[in-house]
């Protein structure tokens, strides 16, 4: 008996020549027949004579209509199914040949073609591993320093394309770090610079608000409802840029000025206290004393074209003599306590009363000056609820 060379060079196999010979053996020796055990291990046994023919009959029918039934179902084998054959066909050869039988009975139990097992078999011979996927195949993971971040500038952190540059990685890589909290927005304003005077005077300011009898085991602050807070603020008629929702087939609006940086604006004096409630938590005062435009309305002369105003101080000193005297008049007690310089979250205008107040009112454009006084004195100021004060109180 002749056997066909399975194998034409070192590269090339020949399938046909493998399923010849497997059919050639099966017809001439016909002394084992596979028995299925379990999905792991399967032994080969001899049978009687007897048994012979109707093996060998099976088989061939089966040979014969393999490819009709592998057109009906294809089946494609996992990893894990690769390992088994491999295990298999590896148990059953002796000297890198196949014993009789192993190849039909292996593509009848997983639906597979002769070709797939003949492949996982050179797979085996050639690289000892069954496994269609390699361990190491694929895009390597990138591994990346997040600590670097901090020996970047601030100014090459602004945006996540700068900063994932500045890293040497992809955006998207970097955004992964943003959703599982690694790195966090900031939003960073200016505040107003701090000299050692300046933070001297803040804490005498903050000191002054301690009730004295509570001095010096149990501090407590004052009530506050006593005094009276007073401040003054620009409103402008519109701002440089605004954000609108428009549809789809809407003009976009075209708003002008004759200077940008020189928008018309209007300076009002705001005074307000703490708010009062009773036992039940209603308000007996609401803690808005007042809102006054700092205006004066004269006739415009012919031959001018730039008006400006006087430039008028915004404050006094806690001495002078015109406020004290006025001050004293009616039994009153008033004296002035100046905010510390350079600390506007110590008011609580500049806190968030004026930034709600100005919302109200850019709600509404206004066209002249009469129109933003309106505005500002009558229905931002008096739809303004108090809870901002209360809150910020």
């Amino acid at each position: 008996m002749e056997e066909r060379n399975m194998f034409n060079s070192e590269n090339e196999f020949d399938v046909a020549a493998l399923y010849s010979n497997e059919v050639h053996i099966m017809e001439e020796e016909s002394e084992f027949n596979p028995n299925k055990n379990d999905g792991e291990e399967t032994e080969f046994n001899q049978n009687e004579d007897d048994g012979e023919a109707e093996s060998i009959a099976s088989m061939s029918t089966m040979v014969q209509h393999e490819t009709q039934i592998f057109k009906k179902k294809r089946s494609f084998l996992n990893n894990d199914q690769q390992k088994i054959i491999s295990q298999l066909l590896i148990k059953n050869s002796y000297g890198g040949k196949l014993e009789l039988g192993t190849v039909i009975w292996l593509t009848s139990k997983y639906s597979v073609s002769t070709y797939v097992i003949y492949r996982i078999w050179k797979q085996v011979c050639q690289t000892g591993d069954a496994s269609h996927k390699r361990s190491n195949c694929g895009r390597k993971r990138v591994t990346v320093d997040i600590e670097k971040v901090r020996d970047i500038s601030l100014a090459k952190r602004s945006t996540l394309q700068s900063l994932a540059f500045s890293l040497g990685i992809s955006k998207t890589t970097l955004l992964k770090f943003v959703k599982d909290g690694t790195l966090r927005r900031n939003s960073n304003e200016l505040k107003p610079h701090m000299k050692d005077s300046n933070m001297k005077d803040r804490l005498r300011f903050c000191l002054s608000m301690l009730e004295e009898t509570s001095l010096p085991r149990d501090p407590e602050f004052k009530s506050m409802h006593n005094i009276i807070h007073i401040d003054e603020k620009w409103f402008y008629m519109t701002k440089k840029s605004a954000n609108y929702y428009l549809l789809e087939n809407e003009d976009e609006p075209y708003c002008t000025c004759k200077n940008k940086n020189f928008i018309s604006k209007v300076m009002f004096l705001v005074a307000v206290a703490r708010p009062r409630f009773d036992d039940d938590d209603k308000e007996i005062f609401s803690g808005k004393i007042g809102v006054f435009p700092l205006v004066q309305k004269v006739a415009a002369k012919r031959s001018s074209v730039n008006r400006a105003s006087d430039n008028a101080p915004c404050h006094v000193s806690i001495d002078d003599e015109e406020f004290c005297k006025a001050a004293s008049q009616g039994g009153f007690d008033i004296c002035l306590s100046c905010q510390p310089p350079n600390s506007p979250d110590l008011n609580v205008l500049d806190l968030g009363f004026f930034s709600a107040i100005q919302s109200l009112q850019q709600k509404k454009p206004s066209k002249s000056v009469d129109e933003l006084i309106e505005e500002v004195d009558s229905r931002s100021w008096n739809s303004h609820g108090e809870g901002n004060i209360k809150n910020a109180s």
